[in-house]
């Protein structure tokens, strides 16, 4: 275990360091490329051949991004014009920084950059920035599964008490501490839940409520809505139906409201009921169950 602990750190290492020098090589080709009289003349008797150096030895983004600054604020200072100040984080963000600067140099600046060679170099740079990008959404894809996974896995395990508690318990058995909390006064344990609340509603009739946060995600969303009215529908049992009810505080003003279907109403009022929905703007998942109005 040690000796795989120890590889993977060297194969993270060298992985770092040699995807580092696309930055490195990307910068010192620009800045070797680019001629202005005034400026270069300054720069040769200045910064040059140290600034060159540091370059190719640089190891870390806070590096590539002082030195890119100091050439940048001098060439500023020598003839008023600059090529801006990079504030970034990451390789990527910084390839895509050069990208945008060589776009913004001046005809003049870069006479003796051969159109070949200038080509290459962009599309060198275009090909990291699409490889990178690429890399990003499948990491983002996978967090969201994993994401999905805890959440529905733990919701699966959860939810048959909280239903059943919600029948005749009035959900004495999950309330923890007091019912005029704004915050999570409950004993139930759920991954991801932003929130979980017992509160008391119209006519004296209990609600819990659950929160989960998608931090904006549609797709997330959707996909734990899917999810979670599914485990929903296999445990409330026959006679229950879904149908929508209006919210103007829920995507497209509705949310799903799953119910107990009786010929009289006094049958239905006798069942918990519950509605799940994505709530505009930061698409939060609310799910809530609500006590039976009658006989509680």
């Amino acid at each position: 275990m040690k000796y795989l602990i120890v590889v993977l750190f060297t194969v993270i290492s060298f992985s770092f360091l040699a995807q580092l020098k696309v930055s490195n090589q990307a910068l010192l080709e620009l800045e070797q490329n680019i001629f202005e009289k005034q400026f270069s003349k300054k720069w040769k008797k200045l910064k040059q051949s140290e600034w060159e150096q540091k370059c190719k030895d640089a190891k870390s983004m806070a590096e590539m991004t002082e030195l890119f600054n100091t050439y940048s604020d001098l060439m500023a200072q020598t003839n008023s014009f600059s090529l801006g100040n990079f504030d970034g984080t990451t390789e990527l963000e910084f390839v895509q920084y050069l990208l945008k600067v060589e776009g913004t140099l001046p005809v003049d600046y870069t006479t003796n950059w051969k159109v070949e060679s200038r080509t290459k170099w962009k599309e060198s740079l275009q090909k990291f920035v699409d490889v990178q990008e690429k890399k990003q959404k499948e990491e983002a894809l996978m967090a969201r599964f994993q994401k999905v996974s805890k959440t529905v896995s733990s919701f699966e395990k959860e939810f048959p008490k909280i239903w059943e508690d919600s029948k005749k318990n009035a959900f004495k058995n999950l309330l923890k501490g007091d019912l005029n909390a704004k915050t999570n006064n409950t004993n139930v344990e759920l991954s991801n839940a932003e929130n979980v609340i017992i509160h008391m509603g119209e006519y004296n009739v209990k609600s819990l409520t659950i929160t989960y946060d998608t931090e904006g995600d549609d797709k997330l969303a959707e996909k734990l809505i899917e999810e979670l009215e599914a485990i929903i529908m296999s445990n409330v049992g026959t006679g229950y139906k879904k149908g929508n009810e209006m919210d103007p505080k829920y995507i497209n003003s509705n949310k799903k409201a799953i119910q107990f279907e009786g010929e009289k109403f006094a049958e239905t009022a006798k069942k918990p009921t519950v509605s799940i929905g994505v709530t505009k703007g930061h698409k939060q998942v609310i799910i809530t169950v609500t006590e039976p109005v009658f006989g509680h």
